[in-house]
């Protein structure tokens, strides 16, 4: 699986993993190829230093590229991520809602141009 955006995120992080190399080995692990892969060998009972070390040292960019990175790994395993059940109670509400006024709502591709024409009209 994996489309352009999968495709592009993956070259984005191929090209900037050396920027990570300082960081400690139990953040990361570069393999042959750039590739990264991120693990830890200590238990969740273990507390894992917040910022981890060397991530201060980081430019703004690359601290939010560090963190995507991390969220792309967990997002990878959607499975594995609980919803909690607040959300599912937002989710039952809001989809009957929907269901009592279907012409209340709006088509994606209606607030997708009233998002981008709202955003062209602040730049300009």
């Amino acid at each position: 699986m994996g489309g352009p955006i999968q495709s592009a995120v993956a070259a984005s992080l191929r090209r900037r993993t050396p920027k990570f190399s300082h960081l400690p080995a139990w953040i990361r692990e570069v393999r042959p190829g750039r590739r990264v892969q991120w693990y830890t060998s200590l238990k969740m009972s273990q507390a894992l230093p917040i910022p981890p070390p060397g991530f201060d040292a980081l430019s703004v960019d690359d601290q939010i590229d560090y963190v995507q990175t991390l969220w792309d790994r967990i997002a990878a395993r959607p499975e594995d991520v609980p919803v909690p059940d607040w959300h599912r109670e937002i989710i039952t509400e809001r989809l009957a809602a929907h269901r009592t006024n279907k012409e209340q709502g709006k088509e994606w591709e209606e607030v997708e141009r009233e998002i981008t024409n709202e955003l062209s009209e602040r730049n300009s």
